[in-house]
């Protein structure tokens, strides 16, 4: 079977990889190759604010990077993700903020002070009525599997 090998770029510099857009090369090879324009879809808001999320957070990926706020999940994004700490009652922070949003969003409440990045009971009963919903161990603390289960 035939096959073609595309070179997309040459990167050995932190300014070769600043201007690198893994969509624009995509978008360039499709229209080379079939002469047609790729659709593009919007990037995935729950992904790109995870992402700033880690970024404002200093989590990098599994090689030290920052990561590309690009709304895909990725392996280095998917990488960021696990480094992230477990929340529980009491935690505060941004991340119990970002996941207080995120609750919200999916309907589940975090009584009348909303995201206000203060684990507290409202939002301790959130986290297990989400964890209940989704078939997780309902223990109230936010780890990996309940993380991946809100980024869908």
């Amino acid at each position: 079977m035939a096959c073609v090998l595309v070179e997309c770029s040459f990167v050995d510099s932190k300014s070769d990889m600043d201007r690198y857009n893994s969509s624009d090369f995509a978008t360039a090879i499709i229209k080379a190759i079939t002469g047609q324009v790729a659709i593009q879809r919007p990037p995935n808001s729950v992904i790109v604010s995870i992402q700033k999320l880690c970024n404002s957070l200093g989590v990098k990926d599994n090689k030290g990077n920052a990561l590309v706020v690009d709304g895909i999940i990725g392996p280095c994004t998917r990488s960021a993700i696990l480094k992230l700490p477990v929340i529980q009652r009491g935690s505060k922070g941004n991340f119990v903020k970002w996941v207080q949003e995120r609750l919200i969003d999916l309907g589940f409440s975090c009584g009348s002070y909303g995201a206000d990045g203060d684990f507290g009971y409202c939002t301790l009963v959130a986290v297990q009525n989400f964890q209940a919903k989704n078939g997780l161990a309902s223990d109230g603390r936010v780890r990996q599997s309940t993380l991946i289960a809100l980024l869908k």
